[in-house]
């Protein structure tokens, strides 16, 4: 079993969308199947999801466009639906609301594993998104 869902972009023209926002948006994506890897062996694919899950539903309330990003509780991660909706913000949203989903679930494991652990697993490098203007496209 894939530890994130596939989906395809037939939805949304990525050659429609800012370059910088869909290089954040993949690289967002990047972190996120570097996270599962490193997490899933530890506290499960249930438990990862939920966190995911969990992280999306904390970080809309401040990017409402992440709403879409959330399938509610599943048994795999959608990756692909988080990309998409990064990718189709302007660059700074995209950077600040992809970062907030990373950061959310950085202190939810922490608060579920311990800090010590969790920043051993994920060290804030990890998780961390560079600034926009550093953001290769």
């Amino acid at each position: 079993m894939s530890n994130f869902e596939s989906d395809d972009y037939s939805l949304f023209d990525l050659n429609a969308a800012d370059p910088q926002s869909v290089a954040t948006a993949r690289l967002a994506t990047k972190r996120w199947e570097t996270i599962v890897s490193i997490v899933v062996p530890v506290i499960g694919q249930r438990e990862t999801t939920r966190l995911f899950e969990r992280s999306i539903h904390l970080s809309n309330q401040v990017y409402p466009w992440l709403s879409g990003s959330s399938q509610g509780f599943q048994t795999s991660m959608n990756l692909n639906a988080l990309e998409r909706s990064t990718a189709q913000q302007c660059p700074e949203a995209a950077t600040a609301g992809a970062g907030l989903v990373l950061t959310t679930f950085h202190g939810l494991i922490s608060g579920a594993i311990g800090a010590d652990l969790a920043q051993q697993l994920l060290p804030f490098s990890t998780i961390v998104l560079p600034r926009q203007d550093k953001v290769q496209t």
